[in-house]
């Protein structure tokens, strides 16, 4: 056998050695508990990601333990997740703070789909539009029409990052004032005593204002009908591809194996489903979704270009 031969059947011995590896990790994954690293306690990251580490325990036959590194709009986190072994063993469990931060802050030391290995779209948590009660207005084209009529004298209210509201200003051309405020709670007082008009914010704070008819909700902020509120119009209706909100996903070290990625996107998939885990989510005012990995870098590249769009063209900033 001349040494041609004697190299060629040694590289494939040596690929399939390789391959075969692969396939026996991934097949004994997970051997041990798996760390879910997320963002500091009590926030909506905490709260998806103990959710669905419950039934990852029961879906995978090993502990998913979660571990909060808040901080630094999520560098802390993603850091740790960043720079761990690519063997499967540490995720990441984010929501969009995870790369709209950095965008705002023109930082961005990394890129959540080229730097990481997105796994799956898990939860999204959408925005809705909530008016004062006594504002004359049942829809979003009332809402756009009044703007039009008294431009500059509507104000709304945001908070933290003024994302939905002026990517609404930005799409729709209304002349507005947004109006920016600590927290949920002086927003909602100056929005029922009518010193704003309207405010996008997630449901589940705003629930209990519109239960007690102190505000009206007019639209929820997704592309097509939620089953959170099906029988709510999408503001995508009046404004053609408007949606806003915080979409929540799993990623891992950018070098995980595609074996192990597919296994653990299965079955997060899978317990999405699981009925006990979809109704605490939905009960939280979020979506499950579940998605493959290509979709979810899909939405996440599409979101990022539009925020940078958004950035450049208007004097939104963090």
């Amino acid at each position: 056998m001349n040494t041609t031969k004697k190299l060629t059947i040694l590289s494939g011995a040596l690929f399939f050695g390789w391959l075969g590896a692969q396939q026996a990790g991934a097949q004994t994954y997970p051997g041990k508990p798996v760390r879910i690293i997320t963002a500091e306690a009590a926030g909506g990251n905490d709260f998806f990601a103990r959710v669905l580490a419950q039934g990852l325990d029961a879906t995978m036959g090993q502990r998913f333990i979660v571990e909060n590194r808040g901080g630094a709009g999520g560098t802390i986190a993603a850091n740790v997740v960043r720079t761990a072994a690519p063997d499967g063993y540490t995720l990441l469990f984010y929501g969009s703070a995870f790369y709209r931060t950095p965008i705002l802050q023109n930082d961005m030391r990394w890129n959540p789909v080229t730097d990481f290995a997105p796994i799956t779209l898990a939860t999204r948590a959408p925005d809705v539009l909530i008016v004062n009660s006594a504002l004359p207005v049942q829809s979003v084209k009332d809402l756009l029409a009044l703007a039009k009529a008294r431009p500059g004298q509507l104000n709304y209210g945001f908070t933290s990052v003024n994302t939905n509201g002026k990517l609404f200003e930005y799409m729709t051309g209304a002349k507005v004032v947004g109006v920016s405020y600590k927290g949920t709670g002086p927003a909602y007082v100056d929005l029922i005593s009518g010193a704003i008009q309207y405010m996008f914010t997630n449901m589940a704070s705003a629930t209990a204002q519109v239960k007690s008819g102190r505000v009206r909700l007019i639209a929820i902020a997704t592309m097509a009908p939620s089953p959170l509120l099906p029988d709510v119009p999408t503001v995508d209706a009046a404004v053609p591809g408007y949606e806003s909100g915080i979409i929540y996903g799993f990623f891992g070290p950018v070098k995980t194996s595609p074996a192990i990625v597919a296994q653990l996107n299965k079955a997060v998939v899978e317990t999405l489903r699981i009925p006990g885990i979809r109704k605490q989510i939905l009960d939280s005012g979020a979506e499950p979704v579940g998605s493959t990995p290509e979709e979810f870098a899909r939405v996440i590249e599409k979101e990022m270009a539009e925020l940078t769009r958004l950035v450049k063209e208007t004097d939104m900033k963090l």
